[in-house]
């Protein structure tokens, strides 16, 4: 009972500070009768669930303590789990973050508007927890200045309460939004700041960190950072791929799968996206199984595999009538790879019907992100029928709403028609505008320079990818056979992140299993002998 005591007036308090993990550890000794039983317990598991993208936990265990509260002992005017908090204002709070959770959009703002009334004056963590639902589900709705002000309000509460976690969610949110409005430098202020921030407090590598540098990785990959945003996907890989729920809706996921194609590795990208989407498939995850059929589907195209992209969308969509849906912004990404297929396909009507859609439907909102890839996707259509006057017209809108943050992969990434266009535009805008011409010639460099990227991993098989520092240290582990709990001890990291690193390990060594990678290292030891100081 004292210990049950100890985490019901301390767990908070951590999470707070971004210890989930000990957190958990700490619930894990109690017995689990102990904390299906104890209001205050409910309540950290629900905030350890909405802080986790738990939607199932997080629903059954919010029945629970409602259960609790109507049955007693334990009253609505009862403490909660912070100082100055009632359990019945932070069940609101928590119910508001549950329906976030769940992707409720509607009911997760309103039900967080109902919880302002009933927090206390001082109870500027909870208030700060509510703001920030507030923000993201006006966010997801599509309204970025109303989430703006929100999440600006989330952040002054957290700051006052001192919670690292709640600024850095309101800072990573705020990111967000301002990558959506297509202000990508503003955003990478934000984050850069959050991991700054995070590492002064306490230490690197913390959850904090994590949150800021999945979103971080994909500025960087989208400025043409690829060095830097190959390192953070490599560092947040396990993370982002063996708990991308976790982190989700702020993990990267498709960015991981761009970084991959983009050094050549087009099939473990495709592997990668099938894991991922299987697990969020037929979940609450609407928005983020869309994204991902979205890249997959953009990958497939690039390879000329349309019968497999569009049978993958048939399969998404399933057989009810979503392909006549209006579109929404949980749905939007499978519209555009809609769109992206009938261009394959070339139904270039059909394909200008949606992208137009698209078009107002971003432009109306202020999210020029998803603006600009529509027009940009709507100029490929138009160079398709070979009207490249028209096409020009709107990729030169593109071109002049991305040059304020410096936008390339999204120019790049869609391959020689767009970069053709450029040409042209570049050519064009010389003298009326040198610096929009400029600009363009910073796109179609990077353009040319992916052969580089993926000439090494055109090689002959005999030459393997290098191991990263981290996968050659791990190796060395496994010569000396010690188990996954053993190397994920010495490496203080979870096992979860050994099998990430082994699994990419295996492919490098092309090999199976870890008797064969033994095998494959100490056949290489001779004829390479370890780099002095292990590095």
């Amino acid at each position: 009972a004292r210990a049950a005591v100890f985490v019901e007036n301390n767990a908070l308090d951590l999470i707070a500070q971004c210890q989930l993990l000990y957190v958990r550890q700490l619930l894990a000794l109690l017995p689990r009768t102990l904390i299906d039983q104890r209001i205050r317990l409910q309540l950290v598991v629900l905030w350890l669930a909405v802080h986790s993208s738990q939607p199932e936990i997080a629903q059954q265990t919010l029945s629970n303590a409602r259960k609790l509260v109507e049955a007693g002992p334990a009253d609505g005017s009862d403490p909660g789990t912070m100082t100055g908090t009632t359990i019945k204002a932070e069940l609101v709070v928590l119910a508001a973050a549950v329906h976030s959770t769940l992707e409720q959009f509607d009911q997760a703002r309103d039900t967080a508007l109902a919880a302002l009334r009933v927090i206390a004056p001082d109870a500027w963590f909870m208030e700060g927890a509510t703001a920030n639902v507030i923000g993201y589900n006006l966010y997801a709705l599509g309204d970025l200045e109303g989430a703006r002000a929100a999440i600006d309000a989330a952040r002054r509460a957290h700051e006052r309460s001192g919670s690292l976690l709640g600024v850095t969610i309101a800072n990573c949110y705020m990111a967000v939004i301002e990558r959506s409005a297509g202000r990508l430098p503003a955003a990478e202020r934000l984050l850069r700041n959050a991991i700054i921030e995070a590492r002064a407090r306490i230490g690197a590598n913390s959850y904090a960190e994590a949150l800021a540098g999945t979103l971080l990785a994909e500025l960087a990959y989208e400025t043409n950072a690829s060095g830097e945003a190959l390192t953070l996907v490599e560092n947040l890989g396990p993370q982002i791929e063996g708990a991308a729920v976790i982190v989700y809706p702020l993990a990267s996921v498709p960015t991981y799968a761009r970084v991959l194609q983009l050094t050549g590795r087009t099939e473990a990208a495709l592997d990668m996206l099938e894991r991922i989407y299987q697990r969020v498939r037929g979940t609450v995850y609407r928005r983020l199984a869309s994204m991902i059929v979205h890249d997959r589907i953009r990958v497939l195209l690039d390879q000329n595999r349309n019968v497999e992209a569009r049978a993958l969308l048939t399969e998404h969509r399933g057989e009810g009538t979503e392909a006549s849906m209006a579109i929404t912004t949980a749905n939007e990404f499978e519209f555009f790879a809609e769109g992206r297929l009938l261009t394959a396909e070339k139904s270039y009507a059909a394909a200008a019907r949606i992208f137009d859609e698209l078009l107002v439907r971003t432009k109306s909102s202020g999210r020029m992100r998803r603006h600009i890839l529509a027009l940009i996707l709507r100029a490929k259509a138009v160079s398709a029928t070979h009207d490249q006057r028209v096409a020009d017209r709107y990729l030169l809108e593109a071109l002049r709403l991305a040059q304020p943050s410096g936008f390339i992969r999204s120019f790049v990434d869609e391959g020689r028609p767009v970069i053709d266009g450029l040409r042209r535009l570049r050519a064009a805008q010389a003298k009326t505008d040198p610096a929009l011409s400029a600009y363009a010639t910073r796109i179609i460099d990077a353009a040319q320079t992916m052969p580089v990227a993926t000439s090494k991993l055109a090689a002959p098989a005999a030459e393997k990818e290098q191991l990263t520092q981290r996968e050659a240290e791990l190796l060395r582990y496994l010569t000396e056979g010690m188990s996954n709990r053993d190397i994920a001890l010495a490496l203080s990291v979870s096992e979860t992140t050994v099998k990430w690193h082994l699994k990419n390990i295996f492919g490098k060594l092309a090999v199976s299993n870890r008797v064969q990678a033994v095998r494959a290292a100490q056949g290489s030891a001779g004829a390479h002998p370890p780099p002095k100081g292990g590095v």
